[in-house]
């Protein structure tokens, strides 16, 4: 019998982002702040997110009941993938100066 593997998304809440990315992005600095912040996200294994390697699961789960109505209900899996992206976000976020903040407005995941 075959097993369904469900896929885990690290969240390492806990983690000081400024002892890995020292810099905040500016309109001069883009390579080392770029070298620094994939230095993290390598380092705690979420390049999946911003390479899109594995794309976002289904928001939702439609499950057909037995009386042939259809149940539409949260799907855990993308919950879980969706904290660690925002984590992510956050991540990347809080290493933009201010002046380059204005390009990211209207982004909703770590990859756009």
């Amino acid at each position: 019998m075959a097993s369904i593997v469900t896929p885990s998304y690290p969240y390492p809440y806990n983690l000081k982002v400024t002892n890995f990315v020292t810099i905040k992005l500016n309109q001069t600095n883009f390579l080392i702040w770029k070298t620094q912040l994939l230095g993290l996200i390598e380092s705690q294994d979420m390049t999946e997110f911003i390479e899109g390697e594995t794309a976002a699961p289904e928001p939702t789960i439609k499950r057909t009941k037995e009386d042939g109505t259809v149940e539409e209900r949260v799907n855990p899996i993308y919950q879980a993938w969706r904290k660690s992206d925002r984590l992510l976000r956050g991540w990347i976020t809080g290493t933009l100066a201010e002046e380059v903040m204005g390009t990211i407005i209207g982004l909703q995941t770590s990859k756009e």
